[in-house]
C-alpha cells in the first residue's frame, strides 16, 4: 500500500532572535503564537504559528552548542526542515527504507505539540531535511495511546514476559501483583535501553535531536 502525505503539517524556520521573529510573524500571519515551547534537553525553543491547516514553526537556540546554533553559525536562519502530516509515521518509515531512502530515525519519537515524529535524511528530499508527523491518538478515557515502536514490538516477540508458574498462582495476589510488575518493569527498561542504543546508531548531525 503506498504511504501517503496528508498535508504540509508544518515548516520549520531557524531565527537567531526568536523574539523579534514572533513579533515579525504575528504581524504577517495576523494572530498570536499558538504554541511556545522550550526542549531545555536539545537547547531549543520553538514557536507555532497557525496557518489554515498548516503551521509556521519558529527554532530559536537556548545555548550555544545545540543544533540550532550550529545552523545559525554555518548557514545563518533560514529554511530547517518541512514536516507532513501522515497517518502512521512507522509505517511511512518503514515505507521509505524499503524504498532505499536515508532515514534519520527507525521509529517514531515524541515531537513538540503532542505528535509523533521521525526524520529522514535530507538526500531522501533533494536536500532538504524531511520530518513525517502524526497526532497522538486518545481513547475514550482521554488518555494518550502512543504507537509503540516495531523495534519494541520485536523484543517484546523475543523475550516474552514469562507467565507465573504455579507457585506464583498459590501464592497471594498482592505478592503474584508485586512480583508481576517488578518482572514487567525490568523488560521494559531493557527493552527501552536497546531502542535507545538502535536511534543512536542510527542518528547522524542532522538528527541527533528533535530540530
Amino acid at each position: 500500500m503506498a504511504i501517503k502525505f496528508e498535508k504540509i503539517d508544518h515548516i520549520g524556520i531557524v531565527v537567531p532572535d526568536l523574539d523579534v521573529a514572533v513579533e515579525v510573524y504575528e504581524r504577517l500571519t495576523g494572530k498570536p503564537a499558538a504554541h511556545r515551547q522550550t526542549v531545555e534537553s536539545d537547547g531549543i525553543e520553538a514557536v507555532m504559528f497557525e496557518v489554515g491547516e498548516s503551521r509556521i514553526e519558529l527554532l530559536g537556540s537556548t545555548r550555544a552548542d545545540s543544533k540550532i546554533a550550529n545552523f545559525l553559525a554555518k548557514r545563518g536562519g533560514g529554511l530547517h526542515h518541512v514536516a507532513y502530516g501522515v497517518a502512521d509515521v512507522q509505517k511511512s518509515l518503514d515505507h521509505f527504507a524499503a524504498m532505499g531512502l536515508q532515514l534519520l530515525d527507525t521509529c517514531p519519537r515524541r515531537g513538540a505539540a503532542g505528535r509523533m515524529v521521525a526524520f529522514l535524511h535530507p538526500s531522501a528530499a533533494g536536500g532538504v531535511l524531511t520530518e513525517v508527523s502524526s497526532r497522538v491518538t486518545r481513547d475514550q478515557s482521554g488518555s494518550a495511546e502512543l504507537t509503540i515502536p516495531r523495534t519494541f514490538r520485536r523484543i517484546s516477540r523475543r523475550w516474552p514476559v514469562p507467565r507465573p508458574g504455579p507457585a506464583a498462582v498459590r501464592s497471594s495476589s498482592t505478592d503474584s501483583a508485586a512480583a508481576s510488575f517488578r518482572q514487567r518493569n525490568r523488560f521494559a527498561r531493557f527493552a527501552l535501553i536497546r531502542i535507545r542504543f538502535h536511534r543512536s546508531m542510527t542518528r547522524s548531525d542532522w538528527g541527533a535531536s528533535r530540530f
